[in-house]
């Protein structure tokens, strides 16, 4: 079997969090993210074209930001000042799920926002506790994710 595309991922090596994308056919890897901040947790958009990530940048907070492929057009796409985490795009591109402490500082529960950052964010899914680790069925009927509330797999 033959590889080819891109591996998007984190690394840590150079003293901070960056993200880096491998090529699986030249072995070149490319930094996309630079500065004494902290940048983790990538995703490719369903396209390839885009990449939602978590940084550090503004506040020390962490928040959700997009890219392009390439690392340019860095923007935020949620705003500073709440803890945010694991982002995952749906199926269809249109919606990225995260985890984030919008209403109690000690609760972590599901939100989405429209990838293209228009729109209010939404409550997905509350419990007690923190709920994490996203990923949404094929069809982006559902979305697995862990929580303390209970030892079973968790489907909203």
């Amino acid at each position: 079997m033959t590889l080819s595309g891109k591996v998007v991922f984190s690394s840590g090596k150079t003293g901070d969090f960056d993200i880096w994308t491998l090529n699986l056919v030249t072995k070149e890897l490319e930094q996309l993210t630079t500065g004494t901040y902290w940048n983790d947790q990538p995703k490719w958009s369903p396209d390839g074209k885009e990449i939602v990530f978590v940084t550090n940048r503004i506040d020390g907070i962490p928040e959700l930001w997009l890219m392009n492929e390439f690392g340019g057009d860095q923007r935020p796409l949620t705003e500073s000042g709440k803890f945010h985490s694991s982002p995952v795009w749906s199926p269809d591109g249109k919606t990225i799920a995260f985890s984030a402490n919008y209403n109690n500082s000690d609760e972590i529960e599901i939100w989405s926002k429209k990838s293209d950052g228009s729109g209010n964010v939404e409550l997905v899914f509350q419990s007690p506790g923190m709920e994490t680790d996203l990923t949404w069925s094929p069809d982006g009927s559902k979305i697995l994710f862990s929580s303390p509330r209970d030892t079973h797999l968790n489907i909203w």
